[in-house]
């Protein structure tokens, strides 16, 4: 039981590593998530969906390493059993990733797919992850040379963060959070 909350930890403390820099102690600890994610048993098409932020943080890592096939193979069931039970940080985050890796493989259109499936699903159920959805669809519009479409989705990922800006009513928490949005997706 206790290993289903580690890894958990583990994939945030990989990607966060990786995010700050340290890709030799993100592949570490995304190595050792891996390895209990691994010994995870559930029957398809089921799947570990309260560890989906484990899954996403080492796919994000796989991604940096530049195994996008990898990510995709960790993500994609996720993604699915998530959708299929209703956990919308799951298809979001997931889908993100799916897009990331699919820009990364030049398949632009699956990308456009994938991030748009991301921002359906927070759309639908109001999560506050919706600018980064919409700023994945930038990227994937970007990819397929649609630069009208990518635009629309920047300025609605601007409008979702500034709405989410808005509700963080403590004048420090708020600058921070804007100032580390503004480093990339968290």
């Amino acid at each position: 039981g206790a290993d289903l909350h580690l890894v958990r930890c583990l994939g945030l403390a990989a990607w966060s590593a990786q995010q700050l820099g340290d890709g030799g102690r993100a592949g570490d600890l995304a190595d050792r998530a891996s390895g209990i994610l691994e010994r995870v048993r559930v029957r398809a098409p089921r799947a570990y969906v309260a560890g989906q932020d484990a899954y996403v943080g080492v796919a994000r890592v796989r991604l940096a390493q530049r195994r996008p096939e990898v990510a995709v193979a960790l993500v994609a069931p996720i993604v699915d059993a998530c959708r299929a039970c209703g956990w919308s940080d799951g298809v979001v985050d997931g889908s993100l990733v799916l897009a990331e890796a699919a820009i990364r493989g030049g398949d632009a259109p699956a990308a456009v797919q994938a991030a748009t499936a991301a921002v359906s699903e927070a759309r639908r159920t109001g999560l506050p992850t919706l600018w980064r959805a919409h700023r994945g669809v930038a990227e994937a519009f970007r990819a397929d040379g649609d630069e009208r479409a990518a635009a629309e989705h920047d300025a609605e990922a601007d409008r979702a963060f500034a709405h989410l800006l808005d509700r963080i009513h403590d004048r420090s928490i708020r600058d921070t959070f804007a100032s580390a949005a503004a480093r990339g997706p968290s």
